[in-house]
């Protein structure tokens, strides 16, 4: 057992990946701070203070051009992204009332990348699964009614049809979106 290090506050988002330093691990919660740790529990490149307005809920990996980047996304409801040295990076999704991400807090994130090119998908307790490109434009999914209660989990599944988004919430359901109209048709369990 390694503790590969610690914050201020309780720890909510989670991902791991492949860097020139070595395998990363990046958290981010309560403390609004997102931190990176070396496989061997030395402090990684990554750390980032005061990076939202309030917790910090849902982390994914975004591949870009300029390497991979850090999505980070919580209460505010803001969508931000992270180079691996701490800089901005260029996925900015500001929250304004009337022009937003979500109206609500972003309790999930996932990435995949299509033949567009990457995107964003985020979802929280206004029950809308979004997109976004990783411009920060708005992407082709948005599913304003995806579950009749908070959506806490996403998840991608690449079919022979193309991208399914897999969602999970309160309402005890699973559901599964089409990224497209032309993939597959939407599926329910629960």
């Amino acid at each position: 057992l390694t503790v590969l290090g610690a914050h201020t506050g309780w720890i909510e988002g989670l991902v791991v990946l492949d860097s020139d330093q070595g395998s990363l691990v990046v958290s981010a919660g309560g403390d609004r701070a997102i931190r990176s740790w070396l496989a061997d529990g030395q402090p990684g490149p990554l750390t980032v203070p005061d990076t939202h307005i309030g917790s910090i809920l849902a982390l994914a990996v975004l591949d870009s051009d300029q390497g991979p980047l850090i999505v980070s996304a919580g209460i505010d409801p803001a969508i931000r992204s992270w180079r691996l040295d701490g800089q901005p990076g260029p996925l900015t999704v500001p929250h304004a009332h009337g022009h937003s991400t979500h109206d609500m807090s972003i309790w999930a994130l996932a990435a995949l990348e299509t033949k567009q090119g990457p995107l964003i998908i985020s979802a929280g307790d206004d029950r809308a699964i979004r997109s976004w490109q990783a411009d920060g434009q708005p992407g082709p999914l948005t599913v304003a009614d995806a579950h009749t209660d908070q959506i806490e989990a996403l998840a991608v599944l690449n079919t022979d049809q193309g991208p399914l988004i897999i969602s999970a919430g309160r309402d005890r359901t699973i559901v599964a979106t089409a990224l497209t109209s032309a993939s597959l048709p939407d599926l329910r369990v629960g």
